[in-house]
């Protein structure tokens, strides 16, 4: 006969109303007599509320965390055991978080180092006894900013006109007034590309003015205004190249397109080559080789090529 038929056919004696019966395979079955006995021995007595519930499990005295907390907060010699031996459990009770919060107006910063606590932890306490916090504005800390000794300020004062960084005075203007290129502290060594130099220069600005009054805010090519979309993005192309430096702003080689309109001429959509004409004073140029008027209309320009008359 096996260990387990043995233990099945075994007669224990029950333990909530001991009557002897014959162990059966089912768990619950091994302490109590029927499932009936096992609920009823599972319903204690809350000692905060003083109401019946069912045992989670066998160590359990309270009927709910409620009731476990309030119980903590009212007995005196659990209380003193918080303070002295355990760090886990809430130390204070809600009176006392109301006078030190209230009353003293203590951040929770400082109450959390009063009972050796994190801020958040007593924050968590503050949502679970529903003490209203205060609002971002009433906060207890006044912000004066940081300020320097005054050794600092003297060490400072001697940096800056040393640097020739000297006290604002209104009738002279900013020390950094006329200052260019290596005279400024952002200066890398002129590693500015030429085109942007270019862009930054009143010449061109004057030139796209005259751009904008002559076509009218309206693109060239497809006819939309800038008045009439303010969210359409405008550009102003280049007819004969950019590298043709004598053209960069002269008025009619310039024209007003907007950007979608603008990648188009760009594109290999531009068969025709609408708005792009070559430059041909500049064949002397590094930048102009045969090379690249092949790549235009696919034949050589000094054989082939005539000057265009609006350059004559």
């Amino acid at each position: 006969m096996s260990r387990n038929s043995i233990a099945s056919n075994s007669i224990r004696e029950c333990r909530f109303c001991k009557r002897k019966f014959r162990n059966s395979t089912h768990p619950k079955s091994t302490r109590y007599c029927s499932s009936i006995c096992f609920d009823r021995a599972r319903k204690k007595t809350c000692l905060q509320c003083g109401e019946e519930y069912c045992q989670a499990y066998q160590k359990s005295k309270f009927c709910c965390i409620g009731c476990k907390a309030d119980w903590q907060r009212g007995n005196k010699e659990f209380s003193e055991f918080v303070k002295t031996k355990c760090k886990t459990l809430k130390p204070v009770s809600r009176e006392w978080l109301i006078e030190k919060y209230v009353k003293e107006r203590k951040s929770t910063y400082a109450i959390a180092k009063l009972v050796n606590r994190s801020a958040s932890t007593v924050v968590g306490w503050f949502h679970q006894l529903k003490i209203p916090l205060r609002e971002p504005w009433d906060s207890v800390y006044v912000r004066t900013g940081w300020h320097h000794s005054e050794e600092m300020k003297e060490r400072m004062s001697k940096l800056a006109i040393a640097t020739g960084r000297v006290p604002f005075d209104p009738k002279v203007g900013s020390y950094m007034k006329g200052r260019k290129g290596a005279d400024t502290p952002n200066w890398k060594g002129g590693i500015t590309s030429e085109r942007q130099k270019f862009y930054s220069t009143e010449k061109w600005k004057q030139a796209c003015k005259e751009v904008w009054a002559r076509d009218k805010a309206t693109c060239q090519r497809c006819g939309k205004c800038k008045n009439d979309d303010r969210s359409v993005p405008f550009d102003i192309h280049h007819i004969s190249p950019f590298d043709c430096e004598f053209l960069r702003s002269v008025v009619s080689n310039l024209v007003l397109l907007c950007e979608k309109c603008h990648y188009w001429v760009h594109s290999k959509s531009n068969t025709k080559r609408l708005f792009i004409k070559p430059c041909m004073v500049a064949f002397q140029s590094e930048k102009f080789s045969e090379k690249y008027y092949r790549r235009i209309n696919g034949k050589s320009p000094l054989i082939e090529m005539e000057l265009p008359t609006w350059l004559k």
